[in-house]
């Protein structure tokens, strides 16, 4: 950032005396003296905050986002624009809104009475809303969207439904208000909930999250993070047998041993005694852990009763993942689940669907007329796919030492096809991939078409480009995928943020100006180099792109990791460039 905020690493809110005195200065100056009243502190409600530093804010309270449009690259701005109208925003007045609710009576044909109403809303002082409204970029615009103003009226005024005097009613909607649960964490409301608690630190809020995600704990729909199986099955475990240690009490309480060893207030090797042993008031982790060699099984889940063999239906978690088990199991009473099953989203019946569907084997679409084999639709970890021909059994599979049965071919069911709706005529289609367009005529290797990670493509040796839909993967004729192919390769979308501002050309030699997503740069097509921050990239010239060049050219390579001799400190082309314009 330049030196434009604060440390970022703190969860403070403490502002020092300097900063309450610039920011209430650049306040009056910005917005008048009616959004200033005294200078506000704030205590923080965050248990074990990092209070070293003072809260993150501007470093100079003048420098307002507008300012730097066109000196920042754009994610750098978003950040600087939300720290300084934050700040801002937390030394200026309150807002005054005033809020207006109209009751009518209305009488049905029946003699009943019915109560609608309307409500509005007016907001009389900006206060801090000037500043900073959540969720919004323009402030002044979503205070005029915020607004709702009702017309002017008196008790005892009358609506006409018809609109011929007075107020007129332009519509009614019943509304009715129903408990819903609450929502599922997004990773914001979770980091929110782990300050709440006085669980972690700033710096480990990220790889605790990457962390569950990575074991497979949660995955995400959408912005959620929805708990697996595997995160149900192990915290069931941890609770029945080592429940003092996931208590959150017991991990907060933690946070505060380390920091009382920290601060020389606590001896921690008896800590790690009390902790490891036990003692009169807690139980050790030792103890619990001997204790649950012994008690520990692995946890099932209970769904419920299978309706007609009166058989429990659980869920185990195996080597594979997740998984359904009636009764006690075995051949035809266990099915897997897909992984981005929810277990809310699990009903018994559907469990027990599984089950049944597993038992009955694979559907048969027909018969391959190519090899006369049977062609079968499944679902598996990954979704539904076709197969020809059978899958090898357990000693098909161990043929011999070193020896493995041949896969049966498969391919993935694209989009628009069920398993429900796919026929025999799709599923050979499918089966049929890769699909070879013909010989190209450099060097008559095959161009063939496919279904990728990426969607579908057509390929030549190493040369991959994509298609445009679906159908060209059955359809697009071999001029058309030569012409594709030697067309130049569209760029990817990291790439694609490269755009060009100008080409510098002296003699046979040209330099290109671009705006990459870190910033503008210069580059002669081996070498890139960046402009320097506040430089204007449209004024660059010839010269002076070539002395960025040269700098980042001759600047000393980052030293490799893991081991060897250490390299002398890197030197980037921007710091080199401003070295020199400093005469350093």
């Amino acid at each position: 950032m330049e030196g434009l905020i604060t440390y970022h690493r703190t969860d403070s809110t403490t502002l020092s005396e300097k900063a309450l005195q610039e920011s209430a200065r650049v306040i009056k100056q910005m917005f008048g003296q009616e959004y200033y009243d005294g200078p506000r502190r704030y205590q923080t409600r965050v248990k074990n905050a990092q209070e070293a530093h003072e809260a993150i804010r501007p470093s100079d309270f003048r420098l307002a986002p507008s300012q730097l449009e066109g000196v920042l690259d754009p994610d750098d701005l978003k950040i600087y624009d939300l720290v300084w109208k934050r700040t801002m925003a937390s030394q200026m007045v309150d807002a005054r809104v005033q809020r207006t609710t109209i009751e009518i009576s209305a009488a049905g044909e029946n003699g009943e009475t019915a109560v609608l109403t309307a409500s509005g809303k007016a907001i009389e002082f900006a206060g801090f809303r000037r500043a900073y409204v959540e969720g919004s970029d323009d402030p002044v615009a979503e205070l005029e969207e915020q607004e709702t103003i009702l017309p002017q009226c008196a008790v005892g005024d009358r609506i006409h439904v018809d609109g011929s005097t007075g107020m007129t009613l332009v519509g009614a909607e019943p509304k009715r208000h129903e408990t819903t649960p609450p929502p599922r964490f997004t990773e914001a409301s979770l980091i929110k909930e782990l300050e709440r608690l006085g669980i972690g630190r700033p710096s480990t809020y990220a790889p605790t999250i990457a962390t569950i995600v990575r074991r497979g704990y949660v995955f995400r729909q959408g912005k959620a993070l929805v708990p697996s199986f595997t995160a149900f099955a192990v915290t069931k475990l941890l609770r029945e047998h080592f429940g003092d240690f996931v208590e959150t009490d017991f991990t907060a309480e933690m946070e505060d041993d380390l920091d009382e060893i920290s601060r020389g207030e606590r001896e921690w090797i008896a800590f790690l005694k009390q902790f490891y042993y036990g003692d009169r008031k807690h139980r050790g982790l030792l103890p619990a852990v001997t204790r649950g060699e012994t008690r520990a099984d692995y946890p099932v889940l209970d769904l419920g009763t299978d309706p007609e063999r009166g058989e429990p239906v659980r869920i185990r978690i195996g080597r594979f993942g997740p998984f359904v088990q009636v009764g006690e199991g075995g051949p035809g009473r266990t099915a897997s689940l897909p992984d981005d099953i929810a277990p809310a989203d699990l009903a018994l019946e559907k469990a027990v669907e599984l089950v049944r569907a597993k038992a009955e084997g694979p559907r048969v679409l027909g018969v391959d007329p190519a090899t006369r084999q049977n062609v079968y639709v499944m679902s598996g970890r990954y979704g539904a796919y076709v197969q020809l021909g059978e899958t090898p059994n357990g000693s098909q599979k161990a043929k011999g030492k070193g020896q493995r049965a041949e896969k049966p071919k498969r391919a993935s069911l694209q989009a628009g096809m069920t398993e429900s709706t796919v026929t025999l005529e799709q599923a050979l289609t499918l089966l049929s991939l890769p699909r070879v367009v013909g010989p190209h005529p450099d060097d008559n290797q095959p161009i063939v078409t496919n279904f990728g990670r990426f969607g579908p493509y057509v390929k030549h040796g190493d040369e991959f480009r994509s298609l445009e839909s679906d159908e060209d993967v059955f359809n697009i004729s071999l001029d058309a995928a030569l012409a594709l192919l030697r067309a130049p390769k569209q760029l990817r979308r990291r790439q694609a943020a490269k755009r060009m501002l100008r080409e510098l050309t002296k003699g046979d030699t040209t330099i290109r100006v671009l705006e990459g997503r870190y910033g503008p740069y210069v580059t002669d097509g081996r070498i890139n180099a960046s402009i320097p921050r506040g430089s204007n990239p449209q004024a660059v010239t010839f010269e002076q792109a070539t002395e960025l060049l040269e700098a980042r050219r001759n600047a000393v390579p980052m030293p490799r990791r893991g081991g060897g001799r250490r390299a002398a400190p890197r030197v980037s082309a921007r710091a080199a460039g401003a070295r020199k314009a400093a005469g350093a």
